[in-house]
């Protein structure tokens, strides 16, 4: 699993927390360019969705909050 990027040096670790040395290792070659580019588009279009994702969790927990005061006041009615 990719842990962490950097351009001279990829992290990597089985996925497990609080890996050693044993369990996780650093690839030391250089990356061609192109595949740097490509590492950086994932990144920006990961970044983009996280927002989108974060922007619609924010109107979601709005809609709960609305339902359940509309809940509220119908359990009132009854």
């Amino acid at each position: 699993m990719l842990e962490h990027f950097h351009e001279k040096h990829i992290f990597i670790s089985n996925g497990q927390q609080g890996g050693t040395m044993s369990q996780a290792g650093i690839i030391q070659n250089p990356l061609p360019e192109d595949s740097l580019e490509g590492f950086r588009a994932a990144i920006q279009n990961q970044q983009e969705e996280i927002k989108h994702l974060r922007a619609d969790l924010a109107l979601f927990r709005e809609e709960n909050r609305r339902l359940r005061e509309e809940a509220s006041q119908m359990a009132k009615l009854a």
